[in-house]
């Protein structure tokens, strides 16, 4: 009898020393394979589901549409292979630093600018007709609402933060010159932008004058009576030196407002030292 009841008693004992542990949580790591031919093309993204099979995953599509639609336990794949997970995208802050300030655009190979330059690029507009490169600071001022700065390391400024004063001073005024070399290259650059808007005016001049001559032919020839072929020619003509008017002036335009930037930087600089 004795022995029966040490028996239960050490059983009772070990049943209450075993403590039942829990299942284990699966770990958010991001870790899935995805074959090759399935990332979305660049610029696009599309929403993965592991575990099911490739072909019947969701198709690509914009990537700030299909982040608002991603259902719990899937991801968010980019063309780089960058993955953002249902609890990233719903998560408000980080909603707000990645999609809802719209940073996440592509730059197609190519288009970055040369190092040590920047360029405005402008979301939506074709690779082709973005603004061409040029020097950061000065770029820095020209920024259109809705635009960004990018560096050539990817780098991205929004329209909001260079124009904010305090931002303005910690990152792009704040630098000090040690030398006068930097005031040199800035007096050079204000000289080249006058000469180069002064060279714009005197094609713009030119081209005014190659226009009055053409209408001037083509009345000439009109009371004359020449030939359809000799008129249609004379106003081919005209049209040409319309096109090139209109582009000198859209020249002398990007030139004078080239000028003032390099006046402006200067007088930063000279009040700065």
């Amino acid at each position: 009898m004795k022995i029966v009841k040490s028996t239960i008693l050490a059983g009772l004992l070990a049943g209450a020393l075993i403590v039942p542990t829990p299942p284990a949580m699966a770990k958010d790591d991001h870790k899935f394979h995805i074959p090759p031919g399935h990332m979305p093309p660049p610029g696009m993204c599309r929403i993965w589901i592991p575990g099911r099979p490739p072909g019947h995953q969701p198709a690509p599509g914009s990537c700030r549409v299909l982040s608002r639609q991603v259902p719990r336990g899937a991801y968010l794949i980019a063309n780089d292979d960058h993955r953002w997970s249902h609890v990233e995208l719903n998560d408000r802050h980080f909603r707000h630093d990645v999609w809802d300030e719209p940073r996440y655009f592509y730059i197609p190979s190519g288009h970055t600018p040369p190092a040590g330059m920047c360029r405005i690029w402008i979301p939506g507009r074709p690779p082709s007709h973005q603004p061409a490169p040029g020097s950061c600071r000065v770029l820095s001022r020209q920024v259109p609402r809705g635009a960004y700065l990018i560096a050539n390391d990817n780098h991205r400024w929004s329209y909001v933060e260079l124009n904010d004063r305090h931002f303005r001073h910690d990152v792009w005024d704040n630098p000090r010159y040690t030398s006068r070399r930097e005031i040199r290259e800035d007096v050079r650059d204000v000289r080249q932008a006058r000469k180069d808007v002064r060279e714009d005016r005197e094609q713009l001049e030119k081209n005014r004058v190659e226009l009055s001559k053409d209408r001037a032919e083509l009345r000439k020839d009109v009371r004359r009576g020449a030939s359809k072929t000799e008129i249609a020619q004379d106003r081919r003509e005209i049209r040409e030196d319309v096109q090139k008017l209109d582009q000198n002036k859209r020249e002398v335009r990007q030139s004078q407002d080239k000028l003032q930037s390099s006046h402006q930087e200067l007088k930063d600089d000279l009040r700065r030292r």
